[in-house]
């Protein structure tokens, strides 16, 4: 992928977090889930909660007034996060939310408003070699997490004394309570992406116009006030979630990565929005859990497209995350042992694990605009919907998609076949597909990104147009219901 003309609709989607606040949220085109909702069912319990548009940002920290990081990305029921916090104002305060629907409202208050004494914090010179950034922050304190709080996504909203700027840091709070779904949610891309401290793995926002081999978890997210590419995608994907009911636990990528026995916990695996950036192991994870009877649902596209590697960092426990994009400069290329670990795409002969085999579909380019197009309707993933062939679903192929490719199971069902343009192949085609795994474990891949626009309409609050639909919804609905065995 050419990164550098990217930068045109990457800073689109910087637009879709810059100004939260704007206008009311829609409500959802149909009803809730029923089937989904039962009085055991935690996330419907949590949903009964007061909850608050507070959690949102009204005065953005556009220049670092303040910002920050935490020590994990998730942090497990019972134990403890820190937070690290940068600003020249004298004070600021910190206060944490859990996302969710609660009523179209999106949030819920979890603590009170702390007061901490401010403290401008070094962003350190990018390393000459590896562009890493690596920020040694002083740590403003720890926070207990009670075992009953919720499993969840969390956000820390902190506001500067003085002029009242504000920004966010993101967290996972998690256990290994068995349910319907396990949501991942893409800590790794959206590192990817980062560019604090002037290095991101991309040369278009990095210094120079050169990029970085290692980033580092140690420094605030730069894109979304804090808040990485999140109100980009994956919160439609939360609220309609939790909107409807669905009993899902949530889980950073990180997770994925280190624990092998997590995803067998769960009935399905769920990819929403951006999901590029994985390691290795994460896809060994993966794969496994699929051989377990765990089905996958991709609502995304250019998902495990870039292997990446996981590597200690001298501060926090937090990692580094490296990522070549070459066998040439990778070190690890030139040891046998090594050698699968190398950090280039994962269809890669070197890797061979292309995204094709797992997902169905593959990536094909960005900048990409056009409608979904169904193609065989008569599929139980269409029932209740009323379409027909050629419906179209306007919008909803986005940013990057996928399709089939000589990599795709034999099996694969091609459920719609749309027309795309894109920034370098000019023409193309996305494609949403479902096939069924030797286990028996089923995997439906909606072959683009903006899948999850459709299902909520958070994002009109940006100015954006309200992709919402129907038939996106029901569709949702019907794979993960199919999918939980309702």
């Amino acid at each position: 992928m050419k990164k550098r003309t990217r930068r045109e609709f990457l800073g689109d989607s910087a637009k879709v977090v810059a100004g939260i606040g704007m206008a009311a949220s829609a409500d959802l085109l149909l009803p809730k889930n029923a089937g989904a909702q039962t009085a055991s069912n935690p996330i419907v319990i949590e949903n009964q909660k007061q909850g608050t548009s507070d959690w949102e940002i009204w005065n953005p920290s556009m220049n670092n007034e303040i910002s920050g990081y935490a020590s994990k990305m998730a942090v497990k029921k019972g134990s403890s996060i820190a937070f690290y916090v940068s600003t020249a104002e004298p004070q600021f305060y910190a206060e944490v939310f859990r996302l969710g629907w609660y009523g179209g409202l999106g949030g819920c208050r979890y603590t009170d408003v702390y007061t901490f004494p401010g403290k401008k914090q070094t962003v350190p010179t990018p390393n000459a070699t590896t562009g890493l950034v690596n920020c040694n922050w002083t740590s403003i304190g720890s926070l207990d997490i009670p075992t009953t709080w919720t499993n969840g996504l969390y956000v820390v909203r902190l506001t500067a004394s003085n002029t009242g700027t504000q920004s966010y840091i993101p967290f996972v709070v998690y256990d290994e309570r068995r349910a319907d779904y396990l949501f991942q949610i893409p800590f790794t891309t959206w590192q990817a992406y980062n560019n604090f401290g002037g290095k991101s793995l991309y040369d278009f926002n990095s210094t120079s116009n050169k990029r970085a081999y290692k980033v580092s978890f140690n420094r605030p997210l730069a894109q979304g006030w804090g808040a990485g590419y999140l109100i980009a995608w994956e919160i439609c994907m939360l609220r309609f979630l939790e909107r409807e009911g669905f009993d899902v636990n949530y889980v950073s990528d990180y997770e994925t990565h280190t624990n092998p026995n997590l995803l067998p916990l769960y009935k399905t695996f769920i990819v929403a929005g951006h999901d590029e950036y994985w390691t290795r192991q994460m896809r060994v994870n993966v794969d496994t859990a699929l051989t377990k009877r765990v089905n996958m649902a991709f609502f995304a596209a250019n998902c495990a497209f870039w292997q990446v590697r996981f590597e200690s960092s001298t501060y926090t426990p937090n990692p580094i995350m490296t990522c070549y994009k070459s066998a040439a400069l990778d070190p690890y290329y030139a040891t046998a042992a090594n050698r699968p670990y190398t950090t280039v795409m994962f269809k890669d002969p070197i890797v061979n694990l292309p995204e094709g085999k797992l997902m169905g579909v593959e990536y094909q380019d960005y900048d990409a605009q056009g409608d979904i197009v169904i193609e065989n309707p008569n599929h139980w993933v269409f029932a209740g919907t009323g379409a027909v062939a050629g419906t179209r679903l306007p919008g909803l192929v986005g940013v990057e998609y996928d399709r089939i490719t000589a990599n795709s199971p034999s099996n694969i069902v091609r459920l719609a076949h749309s027309p795309v343009t894109s920034a370098e192949l000019g023409t193309g085609y996305s494609d949403m597909t479902i096939y069924t795994a030797p286990s028996g474990a089923s995997v439906f891949s909606a072959g683009t990104i903006t899948w999850v626009n459709g299902l909520d309409s958070y994002n009109t609050k940006f100015s954006l147009p309200n992709l919402v639909n129907p038939i996106a919804q029901q569709v949702t609905r019907n794979v993960l219901n199919r999918f939980a065995g309702r």
